[in-house]
């Protein structure tokens, strides 16, 4: 009886962890664009008043984002 339980408990916090590293490894990606382009240096595209950059940037990372979703859903990891 201890020992079901055990793995239950067990089994319960792998499905947890491995839903938590799915959805970090989705958001990472555009964390990191968006640190990298928030930094007070000029970079590529940064024109003045341009929203051009903002949503090349966002596109880029929901891509990625989309992306990283359809290659875990395809290996059936989420």
């Amino acid at each position: 009886m201890a020992e079901t339980s055990n793995w239950l408990t067990s089994h319960r916090i792998q499905e947890t962890m491995r839903v938590l590293t799915i959805v970090m490894a989705l958001l990472a990606p555009g964390t990191l664009i968006a640190s990298i382009y928030g930094m007070n240096i000029p970079l590529p595209g940064g024109q003045a008043g341009s929203l051009l950059p903002l949503a090349v940037l966002f596109f880029i990372m929901l891509g990625i984002a989309m992306g990283m979703f359809f290659f875990f859903r395809r290996r059936r990891w989420f």
